[in-house]
């Protein structure tokens, strides 16, 4: 059977691909090793000799891969689960600087020793906090088995663009009709939803109907009230947050995407956190507001308190039986 990937057993398989010509008629016999002691066994395809080796093999490739899912589960409360089995995740916020080189570190090996070094400490999960990481990090919290909460890196401004407005009334009947539809088309460049015929406008079309105009409530540092985020900065901020998922989306140690954080250039959450979540399919779970303006959409009902008295959202202030705290 093949053994689950978890931070306590991070199993990985290798895997070989091959790529002949059209009409090859290739026989393969697939063999299952789990990793032992973060040990990376063969996942092996074997030729016969149907004329195989006649054909032009074209390409070939080598890479590994880890089985794990990562749901919410719970009725009345919702829980954070791990391969079906309730999982508390205990981690640290890593911004991933470095004291010679900032965002760059000197070498592979000081990679896995930041890593290595939490999971001595008792952390199963880091949160790479504002920033994008070499494949080569990802490659050893997978080896090594640490979870991982990715962070889209903020972009614009520390203060938010968007406030209550009649139309989220409208996107939140949407999201919650989808949750038991199959009939959703995603649409790119425009990061667009079209459900069951209702469309949720995309940032260009909003611009051009002037429907949905994104204010700063108040007077911030020098932002005045009705400034706005761009079309120019929103289209690069999606354009970017599609690129981040499709480049990492293979690394089984990331279990979280996370969207805003503490509403730094935060707009069009519901649309975004939409998108996101059904893009992302069932192999993450979705942080849309990490901190601060929650906007009712996600996996995942996220607090910042940095007071000495931690105090809990009152139950009634968010669906405990859709998102988890």
């Amino acid at each position: 059977a093949v053994k689950l990937w978890s931070p306590e057993f991070p199993n990985l398989y290798n895997i070989t691909i091959k790529l002949y010509e059209k009409h090859t008629n290739i026989t393969t016999i697939k063999t299952f090793q789990n990793s032992i002691n973060n040990k990376l066994h063969q996942f092996r395809l074997f030729e016969n000799a149907f004329g195989v080796h006649n054909h032009q093999k074209l390409d070939e490739i080598e890479s590994y891969i880890g089985f794990r899912s990562i749901s919410l589960c719970g009725s009345s409360i919702k829980q954070i689960c791990l391969n079906n089995e309730k999982y508390f995740m205990l981690g640290v916020l890593d911004q991933g600087y470095w004291p010679d080189g900032l965002y760059r570190s000197p070498t592979d090996s000081a990679l896995k020793y930041d890593i290595v070094k939490m999971k001595s400490l008792g952390f199963n999960t880091i949160r790479k906090h504002m920033k994008i990481e070499s494949s080569r990090w990802y490659y050893w919290c997978d080896v090594l088995g640490m979870l991982v909460w990715q962070d889209m890196p903020a972009s614009d401004s520390y203060y938010g663009y968007e406030v209550e407005l009649s139309e989220d009334e409208r996107l939140r009947v949407i999201r919650d009709s989808i949750l038991n539809t199959n009939n959703i088309e995603l649409d790119y460049p425009h990061l667009n939803l079209s459900i069951n015929g209702t469309i949720m406008k995309s940032v260009q079309e909003q611009e051009q109907e002037q429907e949905r105009p994104v204010f700063l409530p108040n007077t911030v540092n020098g932002h005045q009230k009705g400034d706005q985020r761009s079309l120019e900065s929103k289209l690069q901020f999606e354009y970017e947050l599609k690129s981040m998922i499709d480049t990492l989306y293979n690394h089984p140690s990331i279990v979280v995407w996370v969207l805003f954080n503490e509403e730094w250039g935060q707009y069009d959450t519901l649309r975004l956190g939409v998108w996101l979540k059904y893009y992302s399919g069932q192999s993450r779970l979705i942080n849309a507001v990490s901190g601060w303006q929650d906007r009712s959409v996600g996996d995942i009902r996220d607090v910042h308190d940095y007071t000495s008295q931690i105090e809990l959202p009152l139950v009634n202030t968010y669906d405990r039986t859709s998102r988890a705290l």
